[in-house]
């Protein structure tokens, strides 16, 4: 049954990882400017501008896709990648003038909004139709609660752990999560493309006269 699942599996765990982590990070980084100068009306007007962002972001990025009739795939790519190039510029800007609510709104509301709308435009669609019907609410739903919870919500622990390590640590550790899902996106998309290739040879051969007779023989 796993090794049935195994390449999806793989990439709904990892490449859901960066998106879990981004949005969490992105509220514990409004924590840590408020801690340090950020007024808490600003910080809540802000995180609740962030959040306008992103919807709006996803009902932009999800239109363009069916306008486009181009799937889930070059959104989620997309915005995968935006959040491993521009989390740490975003992140680093930001906390060098942490108590400035101009830069937070540029940076955290912006900046981190469409990044993160970018991603989840097609996210869901994208990674349930990994599974077929029969097993697809419960391998994605179980699979990507997992990653969530790992990558997601241990978010600010980890971030106030690193921080204490280097300043820039918190961003890099989204951007290495971002690129392990571009990578684990890439693979997977590689890995279904095999595989249909694979089935399509199969069948080719199914097909040819001399397969048809040896299976009618076999079968006989």
């Amino acid at each position: 049954f796993c090794d049935e699942h195994a390449v999806a599996l793989i990439v709904v765990f990892f490449g859901t990882a960066s998106g879990g982590l981004g949005w969490n990070q992105a509220l514990w980084s409004l924590s840590y400017a408020r801690a340090n100068g950020l007024s808490g009306l600003a910080s809540l007007g802000v995180g609740s501008a962030m959040q306008v962002v992103v919807a709006v972001t996803v009902v932009v990025g999800a239109m363009v896709s069916d306008k486009k009739e181009l799937g889930p795939y070059p959104a989620m790519l997309l915005g995968t990648s935006f959040l491993g190039l521009a989390w740490a510029p975003l992140f680093g800007f930001m906390t060098a003038f942490p108590g400035d609510p101009c830069i937070a709104f540029l940076c955290a509301s912006l900046g981190f909004g469409v990044c993160l709308g970018l991603q989840l435009a097609t996210f869901h669609f994208y990674f349930v139709t990994r599974f077929p019907m029969r097993v697809r609410g419960r391998l994605f739903g179980v699979t990507w609660n997992i990653s969530l919870a790992i990558f997601g919500g241990f978010a600010g622990a980890i971030s106030q752990g690193l921080l204490s390590i280097t300043p820039i640590g918190p961003p890099l550790y989204v951007s290495a999560a971002a690129m392990v899902s571009l990578a684990t996106l890439l693979w997977g998309k590689w890995a279904e493309a095999h595989n249909q290739l694979r089935h399509a040879a199969q069948r080719q051969e199914a097909n040819q006269p001399g397969m048809k007779l040896e299976t009618g023989q076999l079968s006989a």
